[in-house]
């Protein structure tokens, strides 16, 4: 999928899925209360392999007004986890927005674990 900024007087600027995912992981990973992207086996292997860590982690596809992401991630074992699923979409919207000038239509954010402090 490529997300296309259009500038007139420039020409197109393609922006790639990989480089909004990396955004989107960096931000995400900032937050206080997350302990990280969703880790399984597949997980692994893809990392092994060469991709990115995230790219299990966060889905994504052009709506008719914008982005629309799926995120998935573990929490912090003591944070409320609506207010850390608050503070991602926020954080991610205002990343995307500011740094690359794309629409965000929906940041829908997966819990898919919670972690304990080692």
């Amino acid at each position: 999928m490529n997300n296309k900024i259009y500038i007139e007087e420039r020409g197109n600027l393609n922006i790639s899925e990989e480089a909004i995912s990396t955004i989107v992981s960096h931000t995400v990973k900032e937050i206080e209360g997350v302990a990280g992207l969703q880790h399984n086996a597949y997980s692994e292997i893809v990392r092994f392999l060469g991709r990115a860590e995230h790219a299990d982690a966060i889905r994504m596809e052009k709506g008719h007004e914008g982005l629309i992401l799926d995120v998935y991630l573990r929490v912090c074992y003591g944070f409320r986890v609506p207010d850390v699923a608050v503070k991602v979409q926020e954080s991610i919207k205002g990343a995307l927005e500011t740094m690359l000038q794309v629409s965000v239509t929906s940041i829908n954010v997966h819990v898919v674990g919670i972690e304990y402090a080692q």
